[in-house]
């Protein structure tokens, strides 16, 4: 039973992080299905990485892959920025880092940070919540 409650508030946390850009979008700009579908494919990612065995269990380990993830997030959009604004050099530097292309591009740094990072911090409630007495959580 904790682990279900556990999951449920990992998933509050990053349900939570998606639905703001979807309510900063505006609700007549995107259909409910897709939504939906957002939803279900973010939920799945999230548990199926929580219930995997190199997940993190302390809660103190879930920080510091958020903290890691940006970090690295950071390290990624500068490259994206740097290699966008070569390429194309009309644009913004910001403009230009959606642009950058290569194996994944702009849509590597989205996924590792925020991507990564919300589902760290959800797996950091979620660990809090089971490690309840456990002294070294």
């Amino acid at each position: 039973m904790a682990t279900i409650l556990g999951d449920l508030l990992g998933l509050a946390v990053v349900f939570s992080a998606v639905s703001i850009p979807i309510l900063a979008m505006g609700p007549s700009d995107t259909s409910p299905i897709l939504l939906m579908l957002a939803y279900v494919v973010v939920a799945v990612i999230s548990i199926g990485a929580w219930h995997t065995d190199k997940w993190p269990r302390r809660s103190r380990e879930c920080v510091q892959l958020a903290g890691g993830s940006v970090i690295l997030g950071a390290l990624f959009l500068a490259v994206d920025m740097l290699l966008g604004h070569l390429h194309h050099p009309e644009l913004s530097v910001l403009r230009a880092a959606t642009k950058s292309g290569g194996a994944f591009g702009f849509f590597l740094t989205l996924m590792v940070c925020p991507g990564l990072t919300v589902v760290a911090l959800g797996g950091f409630l979620r660990s809090l919540l089971l490690s309840r007495g456990d002294p070294e959580a």
